[in-house]
């Protein structure tokens, strides 16, 4: 199975549907005020990136990274 790393769109349905699994799962064990999720929109501007993983048409897998002055933060790793 060939596996593709590209840029995607947060605000993509399939981006969303694999988002939607570790906040489910951060907000079921931290609480909803102590998780410091971003909304698709935020992680759309250009201080953040978000790559998928395609087998095929099918998104597989994503992770972001959100640049912040001198350091950076892993955001949003899931799989199918």
């Amino acid at each position: 199975m060939e596996i593709i790393i590209k840029q995607v769109d947060p605000a993509d349905t399939q981006v969303l549907k694999l988002i939607g699994k570790p906040d489910a799962y951060q907000i079921s064990l931290y609480g909803i005020e102590k998780c410091n999720l971003e909304s698709p929109k935020s992680l759309n501007k250009n201080d953040a990136y978000m790559l998928g993983a395609f087998s095929g048409d099918q998104l597989v897998g994503i992770g972001g990274v959100k640049i912040i002055d001198s350091y950076s933060e892993i955001k949003r790793i899931d799989q199918q």
